[in-house]
C-alpha cells in the first residue's frame, strides 16, 4: 500500500460530490469533514468552516462536534486562536453533551496546548443560563430579533445583546442552533 495524497484528495473530493448530490446536510457535513483532513491546512479550514455550518442544519450532534473541535485544531495551526478557542470551546461542549468523553478530551487538550482553561462543563446547557439569559433566549429561538426582544423584556437592546452572547458562548451555538441547544 502506498501513500499517495493526491489520489486522497481526489477521492475525499468525489465523496464531497456525491454528498452534495444527495443533498443531506449531515452527509455533506461529514464528507466535508473527511476531505479536510486530505487538503493542505488553509484549505481544511475553509472546508472545515463549511462542513460545520452544513451540521449545524442537521440533527447529527456528534458529528458537528467533531467538525468543530477539527476546525479549531485547524484554526489553531493557521495562528487564528481566538477563533480556534470559540470552536474548540464549543465542540467541547457538543462532545460533552453528546457523550463523546474521548472527543470531549480532545477539544480540553488542544485548549490547553493554546495556553487556554476550558471552562467548566454543567451537566445540562441549560442550566448555566440565568433565568434573564433563558427569557432572551427563547424569544430569539421564537425568531424574534434584539429591538423585539427588548420591547418584550422591556430593557435594553444593548442588554438584550450581552445577553444573547452568553446564552451563546455557555449553550455553544448561535441563533441557527439556538431551538435545537433549548430543546424547543
Amino acid at each position: 500500500m502506498t501513500h499517495d495524497p493526491g489520489q486522497a484528495r481526489a477521492t475525499a473530493n468525489e465523496a464531497v460530490a456525491r454528498a452534495r448530490s444527495f443533498g443531506a446536510s449531515s452527509v455533506i457535513g461529514h464528507a466535508l469533514r473527511v476531505a479536510a483532513t486530505a487538503a493542505d491546512p488553509s484549505q481544511a479550514v475553509v472546508l472545515l468552516q463549511e462542513a460545520v455550518e452544513h451540521l449545524e442544519q442537521s440533527p447529527a450532534a456528534c458529528e458537528l462536534a467533531h467538525a468543530l473541535v477539527d476546525h479549531g485544531t485547524a484554526l489553531h495551526t493557521m495562528g487564528d486562536p481566538h477563533r480556534a478557542a470559540q470552536q474548540l470551546y464549543r465542540g467541547m461542549e457538543t462532545a460533552t453533551a453528546c457523550g463523546a468523553d474521548a472527543l470531549a478530551s480532545r477539544a480540553r487538550a488542544q485548549l490547553a496546548s493554546a495556553g487556554l482553561r476550558p471552562r467548566r462543563l454543567y451537566s445540562s446547557e441549560r442550566d448555566a443560563l440565568t433565568v434573564a439569559e433563558s427569557a432572551a433566549a427563547r424569544h430569539a429561538a421564537l425568531g424574534l430579533d434584539g429591538q423585539a426582544i427588548a420591547r418584550e423584556m422591556r430593557i435594553d437592546p444593548h442588554a438584550v445583546s450581552e445577553l444573547l452572547s452568553a446564552v451563546f458562548t455557555k449553550l455553544g451555538t448561535d441563533r441557527l442552533g439556538l431551538r435545537r441547544a433549548l430543546g424547543i
